[in-house]
């Protein structure tokens, strides 16, 4: 009988399964179609406009943050407790 590690009979990984590769899917047609897509080539375009959008910086966003920083960096006030709390509740 083999024997059990722990109270649950705990499952360490042979080295053989802890070595075995994941395989990644083919990036063809097929793959764009599992995603919603047409094709290989409009996958692609997508890929490379969110690249574009994230890429490139947005202006009112970034006066956002300047603001935000300014405010952080020029006033020392505290947060209430139960402001704090209500804000990071789930």
């Amino acid at each position: 009988m083999p024997a059990k590690n722990g109270p649950q009979g705990s499952h360490f990984p042979s080295h053989r399964e802890r070595n075995q590769e994941k395989k990644l899917p083919n990036l063809d047609d097929e793959f764009a179609k599992d995603l919603g897509l047409a094709s290989l080539e409009e996958l692609k375009q997508k890929v490379r406009e969110n690249l574009q959008k994230n890429k490139s910086p947005d202006p009112k966003k970034e006066v956002e943050e300047q603001i935000y920083q300014s405010l952080v960096d020029n006033h020392k006030f505290s947060i209430p407790r139960r402001s704090w709390m209500n804000a990071c509740a789930p």
